[in-house]
């Protein structure tokens, strides 16, 4: 199972950081109180649609309700072979 790290920044909020895989990130952004328009697994998908080098990035724009999502791949759990 692939690992990220992430951190999610919002103005007037401590930073969130965390190591994971995508699928507990998106249960965390499900169960977190940021505003969204969209629904956690669209901002998963969209991020890994659009990462680049094992890098994905999410900017909640609306005017007041700002925050942002970066994750970088950091390798996989489990047991090597």
């Amino acid at each position: 199972m692939n690992l990220v790290a992430w951190k999610i920044s919002a103005p007037d909020r401590p930073d969130t950081e965390g190591i994971s895989n995508l699928g507990e990130l998106e249960t965390f952004l499900e169960n977190s109180d940021l505003p969204r328009m969209r629904s956690a697994n669209d901002i998963i998908m969209q991020t890994r649609a659009m990462q680049h080098q094992g890098q994905g990035v999410y900017r909640h724009r609306v005017p007041g309700e700002e925050w942002t999502l970066l994750w970088v791949a950091i390798g996989s759990a489990g047991p090597s072979v």
